[in-house]
């Protein structure tokens, strides 16, 4: 008897165990893009040929992916980066304010809690935000030159955040 008690102790254990484990692997995932290759001298520029190919790039990219919304800053540049992704997977864009990414990002966190974003913002906000959502400084401002990086941050059900830069699509042209 004694036997079967420890037997049933230690299978309840192993499956309270594993059943943590999984709570564990339940994640939400935030990508975060800079828009694509801009037209250079213009207020609110549009996207150059390279540009337009890295958005539909991004947009094959995430083909296979499953994303709950997409959210870009009010540019011409973001939006266009943003559209083809959000045709591809029938969703709308949300407009998001780049000057409050505090704010923003305390929104994503609190009204996305099992939902897989997209946003798409800029050299120098996408990873103030990818900071502001991990609460360190980890991640440092892109140079001008640099639209094929981004983040993914992976926000585990029990808090735990983890955080990779990755190369995505076409390498960007150095400047000489």
């Amino acid at each position: 008897m004694k036997c079967n008690l420890f037997y049933l102790f230690f299978i309840s254990l192993m499956l309270s165990s594993c059943s943590s484990l999984k709570q564990e692997t339940s994640f939400r995932t935030f990508y975060l893009v800079r828009h694509a290759e801009k037209v250079l001298d213009m207020r609110d520029p549009g996207l150059t040929k390279d540009g337009k190919e890295r958005a539909y790039y991004f947009a094959q990219y995430f083909k296979d992916k499953s994303l709950d919304a997409i959210y870009s800053s009010d540019y011409y540049r973001t939006r266009k980066t943003a559209q083809p992704t959000c045709s591809a997977k029938n969703l709308k864009l949300n407009i998001y304010d780049p000057s409050n990414l505090s704010a923003f990002a305390k929104q994503l966190l609190k009204n996305h809690k099992k939902d897989n974003i997209l946003v798409v913002g800029h050299s120098n906000t996408t990873p103030q935000l990818a900071n502001l959502l991990v609460n360190s400084n980890a991640f440092a401002e892109w140079e001008e030159w640099q639209y094929d990086q981004m983040i993914v941050l992976k926000v585990y059900s029990k808090g735990n955040i983890d955080g990779q830069l990755i190369k995505l699509g076409k390498p960007s042209n150095v400047p000489n």
